[in-house]
């Protein structure tokens, strides 16, 4: 039996094989990130992890940011030695 595939049905079959590829792929670097899972791996625990990652070096750039402007305000006073005016 021959089947005759059109040619949306290869791009259908490829995009297909490309998405399984990028969730295997995907698996084996969190494996080499994180080591191998556990009996029950939680997918949704580890893209929490990668989550939290990204998000404290946000706020360890706000906590830096908020540090400066203190310094600056408490820096910052005209020549008779009252705070500056903006």
């Amino acid at each position: 039996m021959v089947m005759n595939v059109s040619g949306d049905g290869l791009v259908l079959f490829g995009v297909a094989a490309a998405v399984v590829l990028v969730i295997v792929l995907e698996g084996w670097r969190q494996r080499r990130i994180y080591g191998k899972p556990s009996g029950r791996p939680n997918l949704q625990g580890v893209g929490m992890l990668e989550l939290q990652k990204h998000l404290q070096a946000d706020r360890r750039v706000e906590t830096l940011v908020e540090l400066q402007r203190d310094e600056s305000a408490e820096t910052e006073h005209d020549e008779a030695g009252g705070p500056r005016r903006p």
